[in-house]
């Protein structure tokens, strides 16, 4: 049999995707508009503060009642835990310490099915770790980081397209990486997009894959945008190698 470069089929595949409905400038493609934060340790969990902005999201109520979060632990290993919400009473935490959350979603939820008002999970009342917009049910950032539970992750294809009001629509989108630590952003790919065709790249039938070592960050983001106020939409997949 053929030596393959990347990961066969079996092994998993991460999908992560975003949006960013309100990009004026440089911005990371994240619900919550502007920069992804990235701890440079694990913050304990008692200073993780995740609240609704509407009472519904309870757990007795009608919105979103817990909350399924995944990340990576302060040694980078992959971990999650579930999350009773408390409306917008008060802020809830997590049980344990998280140096990233890079996913969120509504767990279960009341009579009306999804969360009833912007669901924010920060540190302290700033520093944005991630955001679920009202009736999303999840958060929509196009971050990710590799765990140290897999050795590699190899990204195999991604995509990206730009909605707005203003006629032809065209902003200039990068996938870039580092390692975790190292301060350093890398472009991997460049790309443009605009409001008339959503744009794929398949790389692994390009027999491009790009391997990432466990502990690589990787976030999607809008360089330039030919118009303010617009949406830009986009993720990428990775396989990872145990």
């Amino acid at each position: 049999m053929p030596y393959s470069p990347w990961p066969i089929p079996a092994m998993p595949i991460m999908r992560k995707f975003g949006a960013n409905f309100d990009v004026d400038d440089v911005e990371d493609i994240i619900v919550a508009g502007g920069f992804q934060t990235w701890p440079t340790s694990a913050y304990a969990g008692a200073d993780i503060d995740i609240i609704s902005t509407d009472a519904k999201d309870t757990l007795l109520g009608v919105g979103a009642r817990t909350l399924t979060i995944e990340g990576l632990d302060a040694n980078g290993r992959f971990q999650s835990e579930t999350i009773a919400l408390n409306g917008n009473v008060g802020d809830v935490h997590p049980t344990k310490d998280y140096l990233r959350i890079f996913q969120a979603w509504v767990a279960s939820a009341g009579a009306e099915g999804d969360n009833a008002g912007t669901i924010t999970i920060d540190v302290d009342g700033s520093n944005i770790l991630a955001m679920i917009a009202i009736g999303y049910g999840q958060t929509l950032q196009a971050t990710y980081t590799i765990p140290a539970d897999y050795r590699h992750g190899w990204l195999t294809s991604y995509d990206a397209n730009a909605q707005g009001n203003a006629a032809g629509l065209f902003g200039t989108l990068a996938l870039q990486t580092r390692q975790v630590g190292s301060g350093s952003w890398i472009t991997k790919e460049l790309f443009q997009v605009d409001s008339s065709t959503a744009y794929y790249r398949d790389l692994a039938t390009a027999g491009a894959v790009i391997k990432l070592p466990a502990m690589t960050d990787i976030r999607m983001r809008v360089l330039s945008t030919s118009a303010a106020n617009a949406t830009y939409v986009g993720g990428f997949c990775i396989q990872m190698e145990a």
